[in-house]
């Protein structure tokens, strides 16, 4: 909308009709394109886990409290198995806050749901193993699976923020 009528700021309204604030073309950009000085942040959205399975129109495998909007770390898992986890430790995020995409590298996904990541997903419309979904549920970890590949599964699900987060 603000690109085909050429807007700058949009209204934004809270469910009785009353103004909440404006989004601007500008606090969109910094919210989805942040410099890359700031790694962190390029890998942040403050989103629901709800919000993200109908974003990626997911299949969802096990949701844990998936209404709540929090700050989110995403990783796409595409290391070795042994050096899993060691940049995430590097930058002090806690793995109960990130959302690792992986593909169907089994030992990658029970390596993620041991260590308590937030959610997993496992990309470009592999399987789900029974087993890796018993796991998920038996350790509180939240499990979807994205019909789309790792790179595009990770653009859409920093998609998902919440508008409360980029609203002036």
């Amino acid at each position: 909308l603000m690109d085909q009528r050429n807007l700058r700021a949009l209204p934004v309204l809270e469910p009785d009709g009353t103004i909440a604030g404006t989004v601007s073309v500008f606090q969109l950009g910094k919210t989805f394109m942040p410099h890359l000085r700031e790694p962190r942040r390029m890998r942040r959205v403050q989103a629901s886990l709800t919000a993200i399975a109908r974003s990626l129109t997911a299949v969802v495998h096990n949701m844990v409290d998936g209404d709540r909007v929090e700050e989110l770390f995403v990783r796409v898992a595409a290391m070795d198995v042994e050096s899993f986890g060691k940049l995430t430790a590097a930058e002090n995020i806690p793995a109960s806050q990130n959302v690792m995409i992986a593909g169907d590298r089994l030992n990658i996904q029970r390596k993620a749901i041991s260590i308590g990541v937030r959610l997993l997903i496992i990309s470009g419309n592999q399987p789900v193993l029974p087993e890796i979904v018993e796991l998920a549920r038996e350790s509180g970890v939240s499990l979807m699976g994205s019909p789309w590949d790792s790179a595009t599964t990770a653009w859409i699900v920093r998609a998902a923020a919440a508008i409360e987060t980029v609203v002036d």
